[in-house]
Formats: structure tokens, C-alpha cells, sequence
């Protein structure tokens, strides 16, 4: 006589049977997928290191050098993990289609920021100004103490900081004082009626060709300009290093006030 399992014994020897003849091939998928995954985390790594060493060689900002690793190893870890999925036999097609349309939206959320980003990227590779650099960009004027990839920040003369978006510095003119090396003093400087401009000339030429600091090649000029004494001018053009151009201008206007003045 032919007895059947009861309904809770069948299920166990399905169940039972079902495993015994897939194990082999699942456990098969589930190896290769752990090791589709250690593989390609390793290979992320040796690219994070491959794209790290060539912006280094490349003399690239070291926070342009640690962000993009950083992405360049994410990337390459989603699709290992994708390849890993895939061969679980995980339909990861809607997986894609999901995260592209995440991907999309929050890029539309944070168009600004994105906006931002790219600007920084800018700045840092371009370098159209440094860390150190007296400037004027996006409506500001000061000395660059930082740049980062979202931000800049600048200290003004009076010790302010000044935190401007990168997009703001890379959409509107930028002044840099610093860039060049060098920065040419011009001062105008009226004659009193009751002076003589060539002795007032000749003083002021005196006075920059003893200051160590301003530079003789280009030389100074100093030269009287006007028609009558009523509107006789000394003009004075001199080159300096950058770095010197505040103590000198000032101290140049400070001798002139005293013997003109």
C-alpha cells in the first residue's frame, strides 16, 4: 500500500530535494560573486592609487587629488558591485534605471552646489588664483586664505573672512594683484603755487632710486606734467615686487606729504 507524506513531511522533501540539486549550482554563484566583489575591490583601490599618483605627478591641489580618488574608487566599486549582483542572477537593469533617476534628481536638488563644484574643480586645476594672492573676485577683495571644492575664503585687510561659492569667483572678473610677480606704484601728486615742481621732482626721484625695495629695472619715472604752474603735477611710476607693493606705496606717500606738504 502506497503511503503519502503528510503535507508538512512533503514540503520538507521538496524543500530537501530543491536544495540538494541547486546547492552546487548557487553555491557556485554565490563564490564567484564573493569573489567577483574582493577582486574588484582591490582593483578600485589600485585605481584610487593609479588616478592619486598621476595628479600628483601632475603637481595637482592635494584636495582635488584626495576628493577625485576617493570618487574614482566609489565608481568603480558600484559597478563591481553591480557585476556581483548580476551574477546572483539579480535583475539590476531597474537597479540602474533606479539609481539614475536618484542620481538625476537629487542632481537637479543640488544644482547650486553642483554648480559650485565644477567651479572648484576650476579653480584648483587652472589655479587663476592661489592660496596667498591679494585678489578681487565675486565682490570681494582680500588675501586667499583657503580654497575648497564648494568654497573659497578670503581674510580683507582689516581681518575679515570672507566665504564666497566657488561659482561666484569663476562667473565674474577676477582681479589678481599677486599674479604677475611684479606691481607698478603711480602717484600724482599737485604743486603747491608756492613750490617748485622740478625740486619737488628731483626729491621724489631721490627718494625711490635709495629705496632698496623699489625695482630700477623697469627704472622709475618721475616727471612734471601741466601747462602753468596753476595745475603742475608730479607723476611718479615706480615697480615693485608684489609682496611690497603696500609698505612702499605707503611709505613713498608719507615722504611725499612731508616734503610737499
Amino acid at each position: 500500500m502506497l503511503t503519502v507524506p503528510e503535507g508538512g513531511a512533503f514540503f520538507r522533501m521538496n524543500m530537501f530535494t530543491f536544495v540538494q540539486e541547486n546547492a552546487v549550482v548557487y553555491g557556485v554563484k554565490i563564490l564567484v560573486a564573493i569573489v567577483i566583489f574582493f577582486v574588484g575591490r582591490m582593483v578600485a583601490k589600485g585605481a584610487r592609487a593609479g588616478v592619486r599618483q598621476l595628479m600628483i605627478r601632475g603637481k595637482i591641489d592635494s584636495t582635488l587629488v584626495g576628493f577625485l580618488g576617493t570618487l574614482t574608487y566609489a565608481s568603480v566599486l558600484v559597478l563591481v558591485l553591480i557585476l556581483a549582483l548580476t551574477q546572483l542572477g539579480v535583475e539590476t537593469t531597474s537597479l540602474v534605471a533606479v539609481l539614475g533617476a536618484a542620481g538625476l534628481a537629487v542632481g537637479l536638488a543640488l544644482q547650486g552646489s553642483l554648480s559650485n563644484f565644477a567651479s572648484g574643480i576650476l579653480l584648483i586645476v587652472f589655479r587663476p588664483v592661489r592660496i596667498g594672492d591679494f585678489v578681487e573676485a565675486g565682490g570681494a577683495t582680500g588675501t586667499v586664505r583657503d580654497i575648497q571644492i564648494f568654497t573659497s575664503q578670503l581674510t580683507t585687510s582689516d581681518n575679515k573672512l570672507v566665504i564666497l561659492p566657488n561659482s561666484k569667483i569663476m562667473g565674474d572678473k577676477i582681479v589678481n594683484h599677486n599674479a604677475l610677480g611684479t606691481r607698478r606704484i603711480e602717484l600724482e601728486v599737485p604743486v603747491p603755487s608756492d613750490k617748485d615742481a622740478f625740486e619737488i621732482r628731483n626729491k621724489m626721484q631721490q627718494l625711490v632710486t635709495a629705496d632698496k625695495r623699489v625695482l630700477q629695472k623697469p627704472s622709475p619715472e618721475v616727471q612734471v606734467t601741466g601747462s602753468s604752474r596753476a595745475d603742475a603735477k608730479v607723476v611718479l611710476g615706480a615697480w615693485v615686487n608684489s609682496a611690497d607693493y603696500g609698505s612702499v606705496n605707503r611709505s613713498i606717500q608719507e615722504r611725499v606729504l612731508k616734503d610737499v606738504g
